[in-house]
């Protein structure tokens, strides 16, 4: 609860403080929580690969060193043995030098429930019902078969003073017997499963820009939507050739000597990346009818955080080519560097 009133209370500050229309007011906010959270996690992030792949060379000694012994023993299915036997070193090697991928993969998972309240709270400004999310948060308080929307509650009080005896000298529709405070007409009339216009936000009508000038409606060309199905694909996608092969069950290129280290990529974590980007690219047309300023800062934050990453890995690259293994035909003597 805490978390969604303090991202209800930030949105309205970065308004105000920076006084620009919310079409950039919204991205602003994106780009807070991204130097503030997402930073720091994609900095652990590439800090445990940058220590993994520096492991790399050894992990390249025990496939020479396995293969070695099992061969000279002739034992079948060799290559079997040797990743099995690799695999299960290189975690205790790992371990040993405190490289933990666990950590930064549930690391990158606190920024999800930020980005979650986000959202939340814009849906509510756009006068959104409470949906799932806010429920959990908030409670489900308000949730009973009493009348929800304006119109019952005009017809039973209608059909309430009309069964009851008019015993005044003024006519029934001068009847104020209690005054009607406005706090009391918005807990009958507003509810969780019906727009709220009280928590509506009208400075969003006049607040977009170029083809979307109202932020309630949806995208009328489905440009916004589909940029954030283009922005989480660059995401998931991987950079590499030899990755992108491992992705999707293609055999290493002919003629690659990089050796696959083993146990870095399971076939669990190969599903659920294709899981990912399926859901990436079904998201574009899902909720192409929400209002756009959910789209505007869905694709603002993801397009941070892919900078972030982006960046990150620019400036502290990862070594992923492997040290070369030796052929036996080497000169055992040290000769100097060709200039």
């Amino acid at each position: 609860m805490s978390l969604t009133s303090t991202s209800a209370s930030f949105h309205p500050g970065v308004h105000e403080v920076t006084a620009t229309p919310w079409f950039i007011s919204l991205p602003l906010v994106a780009v807070v929580v991204s130097a503030i959270i997402r930073t720091p996690l994609a900095l652990y992030t590439n800090s445990v690969q940058r220590r993994k792949a520096k492991l790399y060379p050894l992990v390249q000694a025990q496939y020479a060193q396995i293969g070695l012994g099992l061969r000279r023993k002739a034992v079948p299915n060799v290559m079997e043995r040797v990743t099995r036997a690799v695999k299960t070193r290189s975690k205790k090697m790992f371990t040993a030098f405190a490289v933990n991928e666990t950590r930064s993969l549930w690391g990158g998972l606190i920024s999800l429930p930020v980005f979650l309240g986000n959202l939340e709270v814009i849906r509510t400004m756009c006068g959104g019902p409470r949906g799932l999310l806010g429920s959990l948060l908030y409670g489900w308080q308000g949730r009973d078969p009493a009348p929800t929307t304006a119109s019952d509650t005009a017809s039973t009080s209608a059909a309430a003073s009309s069964t009851a005896p008019n015993t005044s000298l003024e006519p029934p529709a001068a009847d104020l017997s209690s005054p009607t405070d406005i706090s009391e007409l918005a807990s009958t009339t507003a509810s969780p499963e019906v727009l709220n216009p009280l928590t509506l936000e009208p400075s969003f009508a006049s607040g977009g820009c170029l083809w979307f000038p109202d932020l309630l409606a949806p995208d009328t060309y489905h440009i916004l939507p589909f940029a954030v199905s283009g922005l989480l694909l660059m995401h998931l996608v991987p950079e590499t050739e030899a990755d992108l092969r491992s992705l999707f069950g293609m055999r290493p290129k002919a003629g690659s000597r990089n050796i696959v280290i083993a146990g870095g990529r399971s076939r669990g974590s190969l599903a659920l990346r294709r899981l990912l980007m399926v859901t990436a690219v079904a998201i574009g047309p899902v909720t192409m009818d929400m209002p756009v300023a959910l789209h505007l800062y869905w694709a603002s934050s993801v397009g941070c955080s892919l900078i972030v990453t982006k960046g990150v890995r620019r400036l502290l690259p990862i070594p992923r080519m492997p040290v070369k293994a030796c052929s036996g035909l080497e000169i055992p003597l040290i000769r100097p560097k060709p200039n």
